[in-house]
């Protein structure tokens, strides 16, 4: 486990596999929360390869759609690659909505986002 973030109904896990670091989110990503949030996502923009785990998480506001948008941004202008695994059923829909989904690549498991990572030449 590299690191948390917990504040009751908003967890932050971060572990790193095989390389890759995976961001744990268990609870909603609300706009009050978006700066704890960007924080914890910024603590990684110099990783080559981060996973967001969203299986934990059962809505995202704009904001927090807008956070990780700007970090892909700023991760991917450092030579890495953000992916987004696990969504719930509500969630993808969001995604796929706001046209996330076009942008940011989306895997049905942390483990195939991992497998999917690891073949990449960061």
């Amino acid at each position: 486990m590299l690191g948390n973030y917990n504040d009751e109904n908003f967890i932050i896990e971060s572990e790193l596999e095989d390389d890759v670091n995976i961001l744990s989110i268990k609870g909603s990503i609300l706009t009050e929360r978006i700066n704890n949030f960007t924080e914890e996502l910024m603590k990684h923009v110099n990783s080559k390869r981060v996973v967001l785990d969203l299986q934990g998480t059962d809505f995202i506001s704009s904001s927090g759609l807008g956070a990780i948008v700007s970090f892909t941004q700023k991760i991917r202008g450092n030579n890495g690659e953000l992916v987004i695994a696990s969504p719930k059923k509500f969630v993808m829909k969001t995604l796929k909505i706001t046209q996330i989904s076009s942008v940011i690549q989306i895997f049905s498991s942390v483990d195939s986002a991992i497998d999917d990572m690891i073949l990449k030449d960061f």
